[in-house]
This record gives C-alpha cells, structure tokens and sequence, in this order.
C-alpha cells in the first residue's frame, strides 16, 4: 500500500527500480544504481546498504552512494550499535530528525564535523531465514513530517532488493549450510 505522501516522483523512481531490479540477477549488478537512482532522484542522500553477519556477528555496509571506500571500509559495528544496528537487532525500521541530538547515533563516516545535521532513516530487510541488513539514507534539510515519507520510500526499496540479498547470502554460505 502506498503512503499518503507518496508522490508522482517517487512513484517514477519507484517503478524504475523495480524495472531495473527485474532485469538484474546478481546483487553487486543492482545495488550501485539502485543507490544511485535513491541519491539523484529523491531528497535520500548517502544511502547505504548494511549487511548482517550472523557468523561473524558484524555488519558491515555492502554498498553506499555518495561514501568513500575509506567510510565504507571502516563501517564494521554490532549489533544494537548505532542506528543501523539497532534496526538490524530489532527488525524495525528507525527515523530521527537530527542526527546530532539521535541517542546513539555513531558518526561512522564523518558527516557531523561537516556542519551538516540530517535525519537519517532507516529499513531492516528481512527474508524467510531471518535478518539480512538494512538500508538506511540522509536527508539533508528534512522536517519531522518528512520522516515517514522517507522509511516508506526506503521499505519499499528495501523490499525490492531483499531478494537478491537473500540470494547473494545464501550463495556465500558453504554448500548445505541455510542462513
């Protein structure tokens, strides 16, 4: 169902990224110009996709528009760590106004010291076996009326791609081992 303040053009990106999404059939095909498409054509920025690890018990961002492969590299927490993490912990999606004033919120790529303090929202993905990750973006001047629009984009996104997460995952797991 679509939210009340979905407009035409996130209706537009919406659809493109699903025709793009139906066309793709590996993860690392999808995810740079799905962020992408969330960063030029809606008011998302940075948007990132966090993966969870289960063995391991670390996420880690798998893919992000608008970081340095230095941020990227250096985003690795827990758990309950951070917005991401709590998301990814508690399966529910999470928006605050000011990143700044978020009980929490860990500045992993640097954005604070910039004079900049977006909301940042954010969207677990979950398939059948479990916790995949969570896909999470800023928005730079938004209001606290804006916060649902933004989890609604990023849910319907986030739906979009769980299925080439979830199969990117179950690839990576030893042969007869599930996720």
């Amino acid at each position: 169902m679509l939210h009340s303040t979905t407009n035409l053009a996130d209706l537009g990106l919406l659809s493109d990224v699903a025709a793009l999404l139906s066309s793709c059939h590996d993860l690392n095909e999808a995810l740079g110009p799905v962020l992408r498409m969330l960063s030029e054509r809606s008011h998302l920025k940075r948007a990132t996709l966090a993966l969870w690890d289960p063995d391991h018990q670390v996420i880690s961002i798998e893919a992000a528009h608008g970081l340095t492969p230095d941020e990227v590299r250096r985003t690795r927490f827990k758990p309950g760590q951070g917005i991401t993490g709590r998301v990814i912990q508690r399966g529910v999606p999470q928006a605050v106004a000011r990143i700044s004033r978020a009980s929490g919120f860990v500045d992993w790529t640097g954005l604070l010291p910039s004079g900049k303090d977006p909301s940042f929202s954010c969207v677990p993905l979950q398939g059948t076996q479990g916790m995949l990750g969570a896909l999470g973006a800023y928005h730079l001047d938004a209001s606290e009326t804006d916060l649902p629009r933004d989890l609604h984009l990023l849910a319907v996104v986030a739906g979009l791609l769980t299925p080439l997460v979830a199969q990117r995952l179950r690839r990576s797991k030893p042969h007869g081992e599930e996720r």
